[in-house]
């Protein structure tokens, strides 16, 4: 598909908390460096190449998707001197095939890096499907203790190398907020998503 930059640059913001440029990926190829072992674009439009519909306006970011995979979508953040309590809240669906799901010895998952530490993480796994319903939740990681600093804020999925059992992670719609969703509390360092588990388990589709 083509690729368009609209001609404004918009950012999701609230008083006191971090602005993330181009949040829901509708300005394209904007503002997020992408990086993939082996893909060449992490942000697709809508209904291209097996992607879903879009949580919001036509674009989102498609990560993982194949095996033996790391999906890197990075921007420069400044957190805000004196910033409160902050958490990266995003709505995502997941495809999965992958039938790990544990906490302990994982083989897919989902890492809110910052700079080159990985602060959180979440099991990705066939439990989570989503079919294609959107569903929202948070880091449960304060990036107030950067408060006065300007970071590099990476959202990673990574794949195992097991044949044919890899997932599909699907983001739109990030934004910044100062509580983290109730179900996600707790600091462990590898964490489970805070929707329930759904009753439709499709096998996860091949990137195309």
């Amino acid at each position: 598909s083509t690729r368009t930059k609209t001609p404004t640059n918009t950012a999701t913001s609230t008083p006191g908390l971090p602005v993330l440029n181009n949040a829901g990926f509708d300005q394209g190829h904007v503002a997020w460096t992408e990086s993939s072992t082996n893909f060449p674009d992490l942000i697709v439009q809508q209904l291209t190449g097996g992607a879903p519909a879009a949580q919001s306006g036509t674009w989102l970011a498609w990560m993982g998707g194949t095996d033996n995979e790391v999906s890197d979508l990075y921007q420069s953040v400044t957190i805000p001197a004196g910033a409160g309590p902050t958490y990266l809240h995003f709505y995502y669906q997941i495809a999965s095939n992958e039938t790990n799901c544990s906490t302990s010895t994982p083989s897919d998952t989902f890492w809110l890096r910052i700079n080159s530490t990985d602060v959180y993480g979440l099991v990705i796994c066939n439990y989570y499907d989503t079919g294609t319903t959107w569903y929202s939740d948070s880091f449960p990681y304060d990036l107030s203790a950067y408060a006065g600093q300007t970071v590099s804020l990476h959202l990673v999925v990574i794949t195992d190398n097991t044949p044919n059992t890899f997932s599909n992670v699907f983001l739109d719609t990030l934004s910044f907020a100062s509580t983290a969703s109730a179900a996600q509390t707790g600091d462990n360092h590898i964490g489970v998503l805070s929707a329930p588990a759904s009753n439709h388990q499709p096998a996860a589709p091949p990137r195309q």
